[in-house]
């Protein structure tokens, strides 16, 4: 993603926010290289596994066991980089959930069907199970309604909402 910078900054300089064409060009060119060249270790990059089972000692299997039976968990943080970071990291540890939707790629492809022998990958995320790295305040309802969820946030109201009850 080494154009996403370059790009967000043309895209603001131009001063201009109705005219997308230079995000629409990023996104297609980005779906371009994606689909053919992206590696399964690379949706593991700058993911530190083991700092985060340090960090959570045996709670780790405590949250691991929520997110497996749709529990409701929320990661907290002041900065948004290091919730992101954490909560990527998290579900990272179960086998498959990193994909992100890309089949198309051959390298991709091929590490999905070995892990379909063994069942994989689970579906824990969909309309009733949510995963959001940074869930906003705009997100209350959506979480309040939902089974589950494992979301990260920078705001302590979000974690202190009344009708959202953490696990």
């Amino acid at each position: 993603m080494v154009k996403l910078l370059p790009t967000t900054h043309a895209y603001f300089c131009q001063k201009n926010f109705s005219d997308t064409k230079i995000l629409e060009e990023f996104f297609g060119s980005t779906n371009q290289i994606a689909n053919r060249h992206v590696k399964y270790t690379e949706f593991y990059h700058g993911f530190d596994l083991k700092r985060i089972v340090i960090f959570m000692k045996q709670n780790i299997l405590t949250v691991l066991k929520l997110m497996l039976m749709e529990g409701k968990v929320m990661v907290y943080s002041q900065k948004a980089s290091k919730v992101c970071t954490f909560v990527l990291t998290l579900i990272s540890l179960l086998p498959s959930t990193m994909n992100f939707n890309y089949e198309d790629s051959d390298r991709v492809q091929a590490v999905l069907n070995h892990y379909k022998a063994y069942g994989l990958p689970l579906k824990l995320f969909n309309s009733k199970c949510l995963f959001l790295p940074l869930s906003t305040l705009n997100d209350l309802d959506a979480l309040s309604e939902c089974k589950g969820f494992v979301v990260g946030c920078t705001n302590k109201l979000l974690a202190q909402y009344p009708s959202i009850k953490l696990d």
